[in-house]
């Protein structure tokens, strides 16, 4: 448990395994990390410290239109330690729209990203660039990715995408 705890609390475990280089970190009720992001500064806002139990934190608005909560909940099992991460506070409307599904599968990618630095020693940043925005908000259907908008000016509307297609290939390969 204390491996992970520091996996989440200590700037340079941190840094291996969550994406972008940390900037600054004080970990602690009122305290911030925040990362570097192309021309934003990604924040967590530091709100409740249990060390090897709870970490709390909010990010306010900027990669999402409003601000949102995020727990992790750390505990033992008998084959060794669970993280549980939960992100409250999503909004409804056009801005939220396709927002929960991109940050739970990021949230998703991250954890492996842990589970894999934890295990080999090896950090992946599976985020490989922070400007690979299309301009498209899709969302997913049996058929493939349903565009819902795509944003004026964007590469998803320079390439002709528009409301209403349903995604099934980029180039020559399959969505």
């Amino acid at each position: 448990l204390e491996r992970v705890w520091q996996a989440f609390t200590d700037p340079k475990e941190l840094d291996a395994w969550y994406p972008g280089s940390i900037k600054d970190a004080d970990v602690r009720p009122g305290g911030r990390i925040t990362w570097p992001m192309g021309e934003y500064d990604y924040t967590w806002e530091i709100v409740e410290v249990e060390p090897h139990r709870r970490l709390v934190w909010k990010e306010p608005p900027g990669l999402l239109p409003g601000e949102t909560e995020v727990t992790a909940v750390f505990e033992e099992t008998d084959t060794g330690s669970r993280v549980r991460v939960t992100q409250a506070g999503f909004g409804q409307g056009e801005d939220w729209l396709g927002q929960l599904e991109g940050f739970a599968l990021g949230w998703s990618q991250n954890l492996a990203n842990l589970y894999l630095y934890l295990r080999t020693g090896v950090g992946l940043d599976r985020f490989f660039t922070w400007r690979s925005e299309t301009g498209a908000t899709v969302t997913d259907t049996p058929a493939g990715p349903e565009v819902l908008k795509v944003k004026p000016g964007s590469f998803a509307e320079q390439a002709g995408v528009r409301a209403g297609d349903i995604i099934v290939q980029v180039g020559a390969a399959p969505v």
